[in-house]
């Protein structure tokens, strides 16, 4: 799969069911994107959660900070007793935008 810059891409992290894992119930949830020399972190409001997957939405000004090519994404949280745990690192593909500005 794959994305163009300049898109409003939702992404959704979806994490086994495991013993214990329960996104409404941490502490602080974060995204990060890293692509080229930008890199990207959603918190807080920017984020939905579950209790098995976090969705985020990327703005117009977000994806086209990204180099085309591949764009790495991890989550990190922590939890009510300050422990942090991170998901591994997944790479998406941000392909080419022809109209390369951000548009109403």
């Amino acid at each position: 799969m794959s994305v163009a810059r300049g898109v409003t891409p939702t992404f959704t992290l979806t994490f086994r069911d495991v013993s214990g894992l329960d996104f409404t119930a941490a502490k602080n949830v974060y995204v990060t994107f890293s692509s080229g020399k930008s890199t990207i972190t959603k918190s807080g409001s920017d984020l939905v959660l579950t209790k098995n997957t976090i969705g985020v939405v990327l703005t117009q000004k977000d994806t086209l900070s990204f180099d085309v090519g591949d764009c790495e994404i991890q989550a990190n949280w922590t939890t009510p007793e300050n422990k942090r745990l991170a998901s591994e690192v997944t790479k998406y593909k941000i392909t080419k935008q022809l109209m390369d500005r951000v548009v109403e």
